[in-house]
């Protein structure tokens, strides 16, 4: 059994050094999980820092939720992940099924009953987050016998487990509950040569977290927990939730518990923090550090989050605050988004939500809007519904004359489709009629086009109108957005669109990738027009739609998201959105009553009460978060102008603000809304726009900022010559052709790299632009990469049967004296510090023995490792295998040749046939089966790595062409990671040579492309852009849009 301990304490308390200390020390053999992926990115940087190593794993530290994950991928159980609008989807399939239509019969008022799915998903999340299975509420409430209304959410759930299970599927809880069933099984490979499993910063566990807690146990030598729970009496209120939490942990497991004082205050946050929800009365209390404490009101929120921005400004400028110490939370934050977005840019402050937007403010969702919107319609009006919209795209010239070509044409808004049919059958007749010198603002091409897109548009309506399946809706969907694809490019392109391109694209893209999905969930079910609408509807409301424009700036983020982090200045809107309004609104499903006696039989439905104890603890983590100001604010009208109800998270803010008032509690600088600040770009051309008389002055107070602005406006002004990545200069286009012509050897590097990114080839092979690197203290991780790889030669190539008959002592005596002697060697460590050097040492040492004491090291001895680093095409060098040839390997691609090198790091000879196995070390993650050109053994017309097909041809054509030896397995090995990934064509002969096939155009097109200067800004993977040193010189942000619209990104993570 594990030697437990629970650590109590607030999180201003000691608890968290306690973790991080016992983290700090066994690094190697523990895992820490903590409540958010944001906390847990904070925490591993911490790690980072403090224990003097240049990297570490990324699963060391994680929230529980990947660690459930990580532990099932680890035992190679296929999963699929279901996102929340998934099983809302799922859910609303299964009430719209045949049998899900006869359940609900019997409420005759129920006309819809798809509109319950949102209740219905919750239901179900609260029930699996109990662990209650669909068999054990179908007994307890026959054992109760609440009510019919029961039985139907029995069967949904029911239904809904089945289906997951069909399809492997999980949501969140059923991750949960399988690593549950992984753990009683025995050890997962996941925590093989783990002793500590570390908790910290949660106030709260579901009871299929607890299960999975339990069976874990087990496997752990030692489990400690850090508790959000201070246990003196006079804040138990405020911790009635973490205190039962803790009670919960102590019935499944028996553990120490620890009570950790908290410090006393320091500024009026904390004091508020230790005292707010308190059953004594405050002492007094005299701040020693000044701090803010603001509760204001505003009469919407449009000008609540302009006083925030204002306030945000002068902490950036006047008070030099860096951006990352400053967040901006809201409960809903998705519902401000657009203001916030808007605002700050105004307003010239960088941001970065993490809240991801929904479809609904893009053009997809308008343009579906409108079109069912019409569809409801019977007459030539439902038409004006499109007219002005940026998919449907009808002629400028058309849109403004529209209603005078109605009149001519004798036709008018209220006219019936039938008339509309009559009026295009005419149309021959009518343009006959017409007279171009009686009407001189209308042409004969006009009224064509005009009777052209009457045609257009009767046309889709009617094949919307004629179906009563899925898959017909689906397949017409898909098909006018097909055709509507081209017009999305042309609208991206237009200079007014340029700030919206990136987010439209992606938008366009999601959608379809969600609508292919249909099938998977609706099979060919029947729906009427109505029931798809309102499908489509949900997933425009629900698919989310995440940022990849702001990487850094001031944080935006959901009010939970703040549990445990820190920032000098916290900014609170919205905060008359409390979770308990004053009068609260019952649940869809359930009235009180029924949460009452549900309640009774253990089944997990929150009363008000610990709904109230919850919305306590997100209060008082806003003064547990915030250091040196915290600004809660609300709106009084909502943008309709109806007045906002109260709550009571406003009245306890409105109690705060009053107590520090009349205790004098704080005495910081005043901030004033009206502040002499520097302008941004945009705001700097506002003013020259609207005060022209006045640039001379401006020129003269915005001096620095003006001749930026300035700049940026010439460099707009010739778009003709930005560039795109075709070069124009016949002379370079020749010297290219020169430069790589038929004598070139390519290196694999090299072909990958353009078919990654066209412009990072150009930059780093053409013009030989290289990183640019800071003297550094510590080995690099291409060192520690270059230092692996010569060990690992070494010790296969010396000690390879002691590594067979005895791996442990082997590497005890051998690898650390291997790695030293390679150190020494390397001349760039003289450069560095002796400190560091040692560290790497003794690090890299234990990530090597942990992998070659992996399986997937392949130390096997039916596989003899016989040849190391050998190399063909290419100079040698001291550590080269002595078969390697200086002669490249020549690919024929129709009547050209193609010359390749490349150094092969192991070849493996089997000792009883003539099979050879090939394989390539990676340091991090290897590439995937889809980069490689395969998905459900099937060619791709894509791929990104040709690295092992390349070096199979090499070995069988030209390195043992004379032995006639051939390869048999291909593999990538990952040292960090202890992961292979196979080549996935494997022995397949039809596949090597559709593959075969595949590479040879992918390179005779690279060749070509760089032949005719082609080196376009648009990356294979956007993944690739993030660590990219060329991006201050790429205009990948301006090129996109002219990217393949119709195809998807392939950006999977695949495990063997």
């Amino acid at each position: 059994m594990a030697q437990n301990l629970i650590f109590c304490g607030s999180q201003r308390s000691d608890r968290r050094n306690k973790i991080q200390g016992i983290l700090e020390e066994n690094y190697t053999s523990a895992l820490l999980i903590v409540p958010t992926q944001q906390y847990a990115q904070k925490r591993r940087i911490e790690l980072l820092n403090s224990i003097n190593i240049p990297a570490i794993g990324k699963n060391i530290v994680t929230d529980f939720t990947q660690f459930a994950y990580n532990l099932l991928k680890e035992q190679y159980i296929p999963l699929h992940l279901l996102e929340e609008w998934e099983q809302k989807l799922l859910i609303r399939s299964i009430l719209l099924s045949e049998e899900g239509r006869k359940k609900f019969e019997s409420y005759k008022g129920l006309l819809a009953p798809d509109n319950l799915a949102d209740s219905f998903h919750r239901i179900i999340r609260n029930l699996k987050q109990a662990g209650i299975t669909p068999e054990t509420f179908q007994e307890q409430i026959k054992r109760l016998s609440v009510e019919p209304w029961d039985e139907v959410v029995s069967w949904v759930y029911t239904t809904y487990q089945e289906q997951l299970k069909q399809n492997n599927g999980y949501d969140i809880p059923g991750l949960f509950w399988q690593a549950e069933l992984e753990c009683q099984k025995g050890k997962p490979q996941y925590i093989t040569d783990k002793k500590y499993l570390l908790f910290d910063g949660f106030d709260d566990f579901t009871q299929s977290e607890l299960r999975l807690i339990h069976a874990l146990s087990s496997h752990f030598e030692h489990i400690v927990m850090g508790i959000n729970f201070d246990t003196v009496p006079s804040r138990q209120d405020i911790y009635e939730l973490a205190k039962d939490t803790l009670k919960r942990i102590l019935s499944v497991l028996e553990a120490e518990t620890i009570s950790l004082d908290t410090p006393s205050p320091q500024t009026s946050i904390e004091f508020v923090a230790d005292t707010l929800f308190g059953r004594d009365e405050p002492k007094t209390f005299v701040p020693s550090t000044a701090s803010i404490i603001r509760v204001e009101q505003f009469i919407n929120r449009e000008e609540e989050i302009k006083n925030i921005a204002c306030k945000i400004k002068h902490l950036l400028i006047q008070e030099n605050v860096p951006l990352q110490k400053i967040a901006v939370s809201y409960r809903q934050l998705h519902q401000v988004r657009p203001l916030i977005e808007k605002i700050f840019t105004d307003y010239g402050i960088p941001y970065r939500i993490l809240s991801p937007q929904s479809l609904k403010e893009t053009w997809v969702s308008q343009f579906w809007e409108r079109w069912f919107a019409q569809l409801n319609e019977n007459s030539l009006s439902a038409i004006t519904l499109l007219l002005h919209d940026p998919l449907w795209n009808i002629p400028i010239s058309l849109r403004e004359k529209f209603f005078l070509i109605l009149s001519i044409s004798g036709l008018s808004t209220n006219a019936s489709l039938d008339c509309i049919d009559k009026k295009i059958e005419e149309k021959e007749k009518s343009l006959e009629d017409f007279n171009e010198e009686e009407n001189k603002n209308i042409s004969k091409i006009e009224i064509q086009q005009f009777f052209d897109e009457l045609k257009r548009w009767l046309f889709w309506r009617n094949k919307f109108k004629k179906q009563d399946n899925v898959s017909n809706y689906i397949f017409i969907v898909l098909d006018l957005f097909h055709l509507l694809e081209n017009t999305l490019k042309d609208c991206l392109l237009k200079e007014e669109n340029k700030g919206k391109a990136e987010k439209e694209k992606r938008a366009y893209l999601q959608f379809l990738s969600v609508v292919k999905k249909l099938s998977t969930y609706f099979k060919n079910q029947e729906l009427s027009l109505e029931e798809f609408q309102r499908v489509i509807f949900s997933l425009l409301s629900d698919v989310a739609l995440f940022d990849t424009e702001h990487y850094w700036g001031v944080m935006c983020l959901d009010l939970p998201m703040i549990r445990n982090m820190e920032y000098d200045y916290l900014f609170v809107g919205g905060v008359e959105e409390g979770i308990i309004p004053l009068s609260p609104r019952q649940n869809a499903l359930y009235s009180d009553k029924d949460i009452t006696i549900l309640r009774q039989s253990g089944l997990p439905i929150d009363d008000v009460a610990k709904q109230i104890r919850r919305e306590w603890l997100f209060f008082q983590q806003i003064f547990e978060t915030a250091q040196k100001g915290v600004f809660l604010s609300h709106a009084l009208y909502s943008e309709k102008q109806e007045e906002r109800s109260s709550s009571l998270l406003l009245r306890q803010c409105q109690e705060v603000c009053q107590y520090i008032q009349d205790n004098d509690l704080q005495n910081p600088k005043e901030i004033k809304t009206k502040l002499f600040i520097p302008c941004s770009p945009s705001e700097l051309r506002n003013l020259l726009f609207y005060h022209q008389e006045n640039e001379e002055i401006l020129k003269q107070q915005y001096t620095d900022i003006f001749n930026c602005w300035f700049a940026l406006q010439k460099r707009e002004e010739g778009n003709g010559n930005i560039y795109t990545g075709d070069l124009q200069a016949e002379d370079i286009k020749k010297w290219l052709e020169n430069r790589f012509g038929p004598n070139h050897v390519y290196s694999v590097d090299q072909i990958e790299e353009y078919v990654n990114c066209p412009f990072r080839f150009w930059t780093h092979r053409v013009l030989n632009l290289k990183d640019w690197e800071e003297e550094l203290i510590y080995p690099s991780p291409l060192m520690i990469g270059s230092w692996a790889h010569d060990t690992l030669f070494i010790l296969l190539k010396e000690h390879y049967e002691e590594l067979l008959t005895n791996k442990n002592q082997v590497i005890k005596e051998k690898l650390k004296q291997i790695i030293k002697d390679i150190v020494i060697k390397d001349r760039k460590t003289f450069v560095l510090q002796k400190k560091w050097v040692d560290l790497t040492i003794e690090w890299l040492t234990q990530v090597l023995t942990e992998f070659l004491n992996s399986d997937n090291a392949l130390i096997e001895p039916d596989w003899k490792p016989s040849y190391f680093e050998l190399a063909f095409g290419r100079t040698m060098y001291q550590m080269e295998d002595e078969r390697s040839q200086h002669k490249p390997y020549c690919i024929q691609i129709q009547d050209k040749s193609v010359l390749f090198s490349g150094r092969i790091d192991r070849i493996d000879r089997h000792v009883d046939n003539p099979s050879l196995r090939i394989i390539d070390y990676k340091w991090g993650s290897t590439p995937t089966k889809t980069d490689m050109g395969i998905k459900n053994n099937r060619v791709q017309e894509k791929l990104c790595s040709f690295q092992l097909f390349i070096y199979e041809l090499a070995v069988e054509q030209h390195l043992f062409q004379e032995e006639g030896l051939s390869v048999a397995e291909s593999c990538f090995l990952s040292i960090t990671e202890q992961r292979k990934t196979s080549a996935p064509w494997g022995v397949n002969q039809n596949l090597r040579d559709e593959i075969k096939h595949r590479v040879k155009k992918i390179i005779s097109e690279t060749i070509e492309n760089i032949h005719h200067g082609k080196f376009t800004s648009v990356p294979y993977k956007k993944q690739s852009c993030e660590y990219c040193s060329c991006k201050n010189a790429c205009r990948y942000i301006k090129i996109e849009p002219s990217a393949t619209l119709g195809e998807e990104e392939s950006g999977e993570v695949e495990a063997t």
